[in-house]
């Protein structure tokens, strides 16, 4: 977690990114490859404009979730945060 925290407070919050950029946080004893979990998946999650600080909330539960190990399996390899025009209304 420290060295987590190291990076963490240099890192642009998710309102801060411009729209068609993405921001990746994989595991470092995994490769950042979706491929390689072949009964992985993803989510997706959708915010509107508007909800720019739900948006930087949740980012960043989603991050200390998976830092601290809180899902039900250790399967979940990283998260991804893509600004994509068409979304982001």
């Amino acid at each position: 977690m420290k060295d987590f925290f190291s990076y963490y407070c240099y890192l642009r919050r998710p309102s801060d990114i411009p729209t068609d950029h993405k921001l990746l946080f994989f595991r470092s004893d995994k490769k950042p490859l979706w491929e390689e979990y072949a009964h992985g998946g993803t989510w997706i999650v959708s915010f509107k404009r508007r909800e720019e600080e739900d948006l930087n909330k949740n980012w960043e539960q989603l991050l200390f979730a998976c830092i601290g190990e809180q899902f039900e399996t250790n399967e979940v390899i990283g998260v991804v945060l893509s600004k994509r025009h068409k979304v982001y209304l």
